[in-house]
C-alpha cells in the first residue's frame, strides 16, 4: 500500500497500492466495453490474442515491451495494440450511502502502434473517492456517481468515460 510504480512504456511515476484480484480482468472488461460501442474499431478475438501473446511472452517485461509486442502486432496482422496497467484497485469498505474507506482506482492504458511498438495515446486515471464534504471542487465526480460511495467497479466505469474522450478518432 502507497507504493510508487513505474510504467514500463513511459516511465511515468504512478501512486500504487491494494490490487484486488480479478481487477485486471473488471478493467480490462470495461475497456472493452467502450471499445465495442465504436464502429471505427475491429477486435482481434481474444482466443487469438491469447494464442499469440503465450507464443510470444518472455520472463522479462522489458523485453516482451521490445520485441513481444511488435511480434503479436505482426502475426495478428493488427494496426494496434493496446496495452492495461492497474496500479490500484481498492474496493470501498462499508455502504452505497456511508463508507468506512472509499473505492480507490488507478490504471493506464497504452495505445501501441504495432508497425513501431511506439505508444501513440496513454489513457490516465488515479481517483480515491472521496466525500462532498471532503472536497467541495470534487462535486461533478460525486454527482456522477450517484451521490453515493461508488464500488471499485463503479469508478473504473467512470474513470473509462474519462480516458475515452481523448481516445483516437480511427475514422476515415
Amino acid at each position: 500500500t502507497g507504493n510508487t510504480v513505474l510504467c514500463p512504456i513511459c516511465g511515468k511515476a504512478s501512486a500504487g497500492g491494494i490490487i484486488q484480484e480479478g481487477a485486471e480482468k473488471i478493467v480490462e472488461e470495461i475497456f472493452v466495453e467502450q471499445l465495442k460501442a465504436r464502429d471505427d474499431i475491429v477486435l482481434v478475438p481474444a482466443e487469438k490474442l491469447q494464442k499469440a501473446t503465450q507464443k510470444y511472452s518472455t520472463d522479462s517485461m522489458k523485453d516482451f515491451q521490445a520485441t513481444g509486442l511488435l511480434k503479436i502486432g505482426r502475426e495478428l496482422k493488427a494496426d494496434f495494440l493496446v496495452v492495461g496497467y492497474v496500479y490500484r484497485f481498492a474496493e470501498r469498505v462499508g455502504y452505497r450511502y456511508s463508507s468506512e474507506h472509499p473505492a480507490s482506482v488507478v490504471f493506464e492504458i497504452h495505445l501501441i502502434r504495432a508497425a513501431d511498438g511506439k505508444s501513440v495515446w496513454r489513457g490516465y486515471f488515479d481517483k480515491t473517492q472521496r466525500s462532498l464534504m471532503e472536497n467541495v471542487l470534487d462535486i461533478s465526480p460525486f454527482f456522477k456517481g450517484g451521490a453515493k460511495w461508488m464500488t471499485a467497479r463503479e469508478l473504473t466505469e467512470l474513470g473509462m468515460e474519462n480516458v475515452f474522450q481523448t481516445f483516437p478518432d480511427f475514422q476515415p
